[in-house]
């Protein structure tokens, strides 16, 4: 699959067409990239079992892998969302494939709507 670095040529090609610079941030997560670009807060994760993120249990079920991963981005999210000192007007999730899919059940399983756009591939 896919891992939280396919995302770097994004982050730098959006920082140019925004003429900012692309200043790559650290977290304590390991399976977290993130840039800021200017007013824009890009973030990029492993899923469970891909990159740099914690493996997945063997008990678990496919199924309940699919509910892993959308916790992972629910968990995550609220962590970035927290530790801003305004909250962003707009929230948007991009993910290709099972990143795709896991933004769409974590919107529709979500306690609330924490994005206001979503770009699936």
């Amino acid at each position: 699959g896919l891992c939280k670095d396919v995302w770097t040529p994004f982050a730098q090609s959006l920082a140019r067409l925004l003429r900012v610079d692309a200043q790559t941030q650290k977290h304590r997560r390991p399976e977290v990239l993130s840039w800021r670009l200017g007013d824009v807060q890009l973030v990029s994760v492993d899923l469970k079992g891909h990159g740099h993120a914690p493996a997945l249990l063997e008990t678990q079920l496919e199924a309940e892998d699919w509910m892993a991963y959308a916790h992972q981005v629910e968990e995550i999210l609220e962590e970035f969302l927290s530790e801003m000192p305004q909250a962003p007007e707009e929230v948007f999730g991009i993910g290709h494939s099972l990143g795709g899919g896991t933004l769409l059940l974590s919107q529709a399983l979500g306690r609330q709507s924490r994005f206001s756009k979503l770009f699936i591939s």
